[in-house]
């Protein structure tokens, strides 16, 4: 049984991050919208050919003409492949500190117009701007205040950057830029318990994801688990979390304290309808949690057995205009897998 507890805030402070909060009544209420489920309909990748190896996807994202766009960061190399799998362009990031230039790239996004490609590199720290059709420089700017970022486009060919909670101090936790790095924009502020978890040692909870529609940006964070959900003025409108039985001990290896349970990267996938996984590490799977806007149970699925593999995710920007979603496998080998939604069927 996963509950849900929502709050709504109100936005008091919004340059500085600093919400008033409303409690609402805590809810396991099913969504209104139908179930759904995952069904595997294709995969990318393999073991044996260049072309088609992968070893550490950092990224992936669609354009205009529904082809996937794949940022490797060991491989170093951005490709593009048709919506039938064939490999049609691959870039090679150049090394160095110059313009144009790559030490460590870490996440990648198109622009809103899919006419630009934005790439963060964590030890130049700065944002670097590429044209899409050739994949040649055109601008960057520095993010000097933070080590680790995830970048994505926006409207208006804008670049949102979340910056880490490690790195934040008393700064606003997502950033607004033009392509020529004017900011115009900075709200929201870490996970209240930020600290408590730092403490414990608890290593996800710097990670912070978000995605997109044209009205609504979702940022979810790992650990403690919740999401926030901001209207396109950048006031925070709700808020929910789901704790799953397995989610919320802890693991002990070595030095290290983890979680048993993780989430990874959000999707929107159609009207009302959030897709997130989940992984259990102490149980060695991996869950599929759908939910509406309003964070209403809309399905959980598990997804480690048969033929997806294990150590699935997915990415915010991984979704055609057919509906079809990209996520990665990493076992037994790391690949691009491709599924679509379906009704429940199982689901009263």
């Amino acid at each position: 049984m996963i509950s849900v507890v929502f709050s709504l805030l109100v936005c008091s402070r919004q340059d500085l991050g600093i919400q008033s909060e409303i409690p609402l009544e805590e809810s396991v209420e099913a969504s209104p919208y139908r179930p759904v489920r995952l069904e595997l309909s294709g995969t990318i990748g393999s073991e044996d050919e260049d072309d088609y190896f992968f070893a550490i996807i950092r990224g992936i994202e669609v354009d205009a003409e529904d082809n996937v766009v794949v940022f490797d960061g060991i491989l170093r190399n951005i490709r593009v492949f048709s919506p039938d799998g064939e490999l049609l362009r691959s870039y090679a990031l150049p090394d160095g500190e110059g313009p144009g230039e790559f030490q460590r790239a870490s996440t990648f996004s198109l622009s809103s117009n899919k006419e630009r490609v934005y790439v963060y590199d964590m030890i130049n720290r700065r944002i670097t701007v590429l044209d899409y059709a050739t994949f040649g420089y055109l601008n960057s700017f520095s993010l000097s205040e933070t080590l680790h970022a995830g970048i994505d486009g926006g409207p208006d060919n804008t670049i949102y950057a979340v910056y880490s909670q490690l790195d934040l101090g008393g700064r606003p936790m997502v950033h607004v830029f033009t392509e020529d790095g004017v900011e115009v924009a900075a709200f929201e502020r870490c996970h209240d318990m930020f600290l408590e978890h730092d403490q414990q040692r608890l290593q996800s909870v710097y990670a912070v994801t978000m995605t997109q529609t044209p009205s609504l940006i979702f940022l979810s964070f790992s650990l403690p688990y919740e999401i926030r959900v901001y209207n396109r003025r950048h006031e925070l409108q709700r808020r929910f979390h789901r704790t799953p039985d397995f989610f919320g001990g802890t693991i002990q290896e070595g030095e290290w304290l983890f979680p048993t349970g993780n989430c990874s990267g959000i999707v929107i996938a159609g009207e009302e309808l959030v897709l997130q996984m989940v992984t259990d590490r102490e149980n060695d799977e991996t869950w599929m949690h759908a939910f509406d806007f309003s964070g209403r149970h809309r399905g959980v699925q598990n997804l480690s057995k048969g033929e997806w593999g294990k150590q699935v995710h997915i990415d915010s920007d991984a979704l055609d205009s057919k509906g079809n979603i990209y996520g990665i496998a990493y076992e037994p080998f790391p690949r691009l897998i491709r599924f679509k939604i379906a009704p429940d069927m199982l689901s009263s």
